[in-house]
């Protein structure tokens, strides 16, 4: 039989397991980024950033595209796009890092074209959809064109 004095004692270790066990679920796991790997992101390079002088319309499809890959290889996020850079698994550590960029990259797209083309566009929530979206009705067929000029 147990003692009012024991069972005390069992209801305060029973409390300060759970109390040890909720507080184990506060800590997080720290993800060291190097600034080589692609999941980085410079402090600089924040949402509102304006990648390329000329905003996309209707007609300058190929010239905005080529702009925005050099200025997204130069932050080596252009993978991201191209699916070499594959989308990460919820369960993947790092999986909150690759959303963070995939909502940066989208921010840049979105801020490269022109206002009446992104009302189009702003409901895509993945960024390399949203560029082969963007290539499907932009992008065209212009092989005769381009091999004329």
């Amino acid at each position: 039989m147990v003692n009012e004095n024991e069972q005390v004692f069992q209801n305060q270790n029973r409390n300060q397991n759970q109390n040890q066990s909720e507080n184990s679920q506060k800590y997080y796991v720290a993800l060291v980024i190097k600034t080589d790997d692609p999941l980085f992101l410079h402090s600089s390079d924040h949402s509102s950033l304006i990648l390329v002088s000329d905003v996309l319309i209707e007609t300058n499809y190929v010239s905005w595209s080529r702009a925005m890959k050099v200025a997204l290889d130069a932050r080596d996020k252009y993978g991201f796009l191209t699916g070499e850079i594959e989308a990460l698994l919820m369960e993947d550590v790092r999986f909150k890092q690759w959303r963070k960029v995939n909502c940066t990259l989208i921010s840049w797209i979105l801020n490269a074209l022109s206002k009446d083309i992104s009302r189009g566009f702003v409901f895509v929530d993945d960024a390399k959809m949203l560029w082969e979206e963007i290539r499907e009705q932009f992008g065209g067929s212009n092989g005769p064109r381009i091999f004329e000029l």
